[in-house]
Parts: C-alpha cells; sequence; structure tokens
C-alpha cells in the first residue's frame, strides 16, 4: 500500500470538497442561482467511536472488532481486517479503513478498495454511490486530475462532509491499480482547516 499517494489523495479530496462547500460545484443555467445539494448531517460515528476521538480510543472500539491495526504515522492508522476477509462498512465490503488525526483527535476516515479492473472499481463506485444516495443527497464534484474517474461529494450543514471517489494509481510494486474510496471528514477537527 502506497501511504504517500492515500495521504494525497485523502488531502487532495478534503480540499476540493471543502472548496465546493465554500464555493459551489456548479451553477444552474442562471448563474446567480448554486446548484449545491445539502444535506442537514453528514454520519459521524464508526463502530462506536465519533470524530474528535482519540487515537487510542478509535485503536480500541477497532480491536474489539477483530482487525488488525498499524501506525501509519502519528497522523494515520490503518485497519486491515483478518486474512482472507474484508472490512463491512455499511454493507460494502472494502479492502482498508484509514482513520486520519489532527492535533490527536479523529477528523477523517477512509473507506478503500484495490482493483485491478478499472471497470469493477466503477461497479462498487456505483454501488457505493447508490448506497449513499439513499440516505444523503449526493451531487457530482468536478474531477480535479486524470487518475480520476468519477468523483462525488455529499454536503452538509454542519462541519461534516463526506465524499466518493474512484480513480487510480499506481501500487508499491509499480502495478496499475484502481480505487474506490468512501471519505467521511469533519473539518472541526481538522487543524489546518483555519490555516492559508
Amino acid at each position: 500500500m502506497n501511504y504517500s499517494r492515500l495521504n494525497a489523495i485523502c488531502v487532495l479530496f478534503v480540499v476540493v470538497l471543502f472548496s465546493c462547500n465554500n464555493r459551489p460545484a456548479h451553477y444552474s443555467s442562471d448563474e446567480n442561482k448554486l446548484d449545491t445539494l445539502w444535506n442537514e448531517d453528514v454520519q459521524s460515528s464508526f463502530w462506536g467511536t465519533c470524530f474528535g476521538a482519540s487515537q487510542d480510543e478509535v485503536k480500541e472500539s477497532l480491536e474489539s472488532k477483530s482487525f488488525d491495526i498499524e501506525d501509519v504515522n502519528e497522523d494515520c492508522i490503518q485497519c486491515f481486517p483478518l486474512i482472507g476477509e474484508k472490512i463491512s462498512f455499511g454493507g460494502i465490503s472494502w479492502d482498508y479503513m484509514f482513520a486520519h488525526f489532527s492535533n490527536g483527535k479523529l477528523f477523517m476516515v477512509v473507506f478503500q478498495s484495490a482493483f485491478t479492473s478499472k471497470n469493477e472499481a466503477l461497479e462498487q463506485y456505483e454501488f457505493v454511490r447508490k448506497q449513499m444516495s439513499a440516505k444523503y443527497k449526493v451531487m457530482d464534484v468536478p474531477l480535479r486530475d486524470s487518475n480520476e474517474i468519477a468523483r462525488s461529494g455529499i454536503y452538509s450543514k454542519t462541519s461534516r462532509t463526506a465524499g466518493i471517489l474512484c480513480d487510480s494509481g499506481y501500487s508499491l510494486n509499480h502495478e496499475l491499480l484502481y480505487y474506490t474510496e468512501l471519505i467521511y471528514f469533519d473539518k472541526e477537527f481538522d487543524k489546518a482547516t483555519d490555516e492559508l
């Protein structure tokens, strides 16, 4: 797993989501009217742990679910399923889960699956989008680079947002992979939110 690639993707995704949150991604035919779809709120808890929880609290919660935990760095832990299994979240199977911390507080959760087939990655993206659309108003977000295949955003009137991403990149073994990611973010706990 290429952790620097994942961190770069997550940071880019969050920047795009919040640039769209502060400035809408779409305008209607009337250039003065915004087409951003707003939700009252976006989920804030994952397996009994909420945004703002400490790294120890998150690890304890994940370990109670029998996941293997690995510290990627001081600001990120990776969660692996038991060998031969997948992580199930929201009725969807994922290869990994990443928990990102800022000032020791949980501010971002990323569920990720990797595929060797672009079609399989897109199928999971569409399935995740359909599942999320049953709960939230989901909107298309413009692609930012040639690695991105599809991107959707879920915006709330609170500090939380979510997104779905399908993109491509190279593994540490230089193998071209396609990724589907479901990302939850709470800017209240991100130390960089108020920085230029």
